[in-house]
């Protein structure tokens, strides 16, 4: 995919400048477990951060077309760098779902940074004015360089759940990120104590799920996308990117690498070297054009004002499921040829290895938990989730 001209050309041109240097900052962010302040600082200077901006408050209001190719090349300098980042571009998109006081609030700054914890491990208490929050919520990538952050919550005393969105600065961020892949993601856990949160700040997550937002229709500045399926498409994006970033720090490598304990001194004359580079592109390339052809259906209902079906939903869901698995394939066909010194820390394809094998562990990116729900679809089940 390509970005259009315009601002948002203007950032992919930024942002792929800023690519060696992001790259060269990964391992740093490995070390420290927490991605290179650099590598935020050139993103934000590249305008990254207001990709998902409404054009009223500063931003660019990218469609998802153009935000997808932007990812991607994030993604092949640092996994980490683009999971966070990305993250908080989706969240803060997320924040014109809100009433225009909570939108005012975080869109005071002209570079917002928003994360969120998905899974209601919180619970909200109803009092005058909003509610009193507590909890403790794992697996919040990117907060520690948010300003806000999204925790979803069991409303007390009825069946519902919510999303309140909180000041990073009122949340205890605990320092228990130790992980062998996405390591430079700092998703920590953060905790809260009977924290009030104004009646603003919350909404309720089946609207956030089903695509009816409590915010008025005229407080909804550009499109609606159906939140599920912007995450799922967008994912495609990081993955598309890491398999690409495996593929160049291969062919990086290959040129004269004997095959230790043969005759071949240089391993890109090896017939079954050439054959599996080529399936890993090819494997890449379709990926990504189903990540094309899936945004592209996306983009197309948010700008009708439709909404997605269930099926279509599921189907999404599969779809993107095969992606991911289809670009995992590719990374690990390219490692199965790098040999042993490829597990060495400084060289980037181990790194690109670990990120995706542990990305497809996340509960919106597991490949079988996707294909399950479209394949209960296609048989005429329920799809057995909420989370289309």
């Amino acid at each position: 995919m390509t970005v259009t001209d315009g601002p948002v050309g203007e950032i992919a041109e930024r942002v792929r400048a800023a690519l060696p240097a992001i790259a060269a900052n990964a391992a740093e962010g490995e070390r420290r477990r927490w991605i290179a302040d650099e590598n935020v600082t050139l993103l934000a200077d590249a305008g990254f951060f207001k990709l998902t901006v409404p054009v009223s408050h500063g931003g660019v209001d990218a469609t998802l077309a153009e935000q997808y190719p932007i990812i991607a090349d994030v993604a092949s300098a640092c996994p980490s760098t683009a999971w966070v980042c990305t993250t908080w571009a989706a969240h803060v998109w997320m924040t014109r779902l809100y009433p225009a006081a909570a939108q005012k609030e975080v869109f005071a700054s002209t570079s917002p940074r928003t994360a969120g914890a998905f899974a209601p491990t919180g619970t909200a208490t109803p009092v005058e004015g909003g509610y009193r929050l507590s909890g403790t919520w794992k697996w919040n990538s990117g907060v520690r360089g948010a300003s806000w952050d999204n925790l979803a919550a069991t409303i007390e005393g009825t069946d519902s759940l919510g999303y309140a969105l909180v000041p990073v600065s009122e949340l205890t961020v605990n320092d228990d990120w130790h992980a062998m892949g996405l390591a430079g993601t700092g998703s920590c856990s953060v905790s809260v104590e009977d924290l009030f949160v104004p009646s603003h700040r919350m909404m309720p997550l089946h609207d956030l799920l089903s695509g009816h937002y409590a915010a008025d229709a005229e407080i909804i500045e550009g499109r609606a996308y159906p939140f599920f399926p912007l995450l799922l498409v967008t994912g495609i994006g990081l993955y598309t990117g890491m398999a690409r970033g495996a593929l160049n720090a291969f062919l990086d490598r290959a040129p004269g690498r004997p095959i230790t304990y043969t005759q071949w001194t240089d391993q890109t004359q090896h017939p079954h070297v050439q054959i599996q580079t080529a399936r890993a592109a090819a494997r890449i390339e379709a990926a990504d054009a189903l990540g094309a052809r899936l945004i592209g259906q996306v983009q197309t209902v948010a700008d009708g004002g439709a909404e997605l079906s269930p099926a279509d939903r599921a189907r999404i869901r599969g779809l993107t499921g095969e992606a991911i698995s289809m670009c995992r394939e590719a990374i690990e066909l390219l490692w199965r040829m790098a040999g042993a010194s490829a597990i060495m820390a400084d060289v980037p394809l181990q790194r690109f290895l670990r990120d995706s094998e542990c990305l497809s562990l996340h509960a919106i990116m597991a490949p079988d938990a996707n294909l399950e729900t479209y394949g209960r679809t296609l048989l005429g089940l329920d799809p057995g989730t909420p989370f289309l």
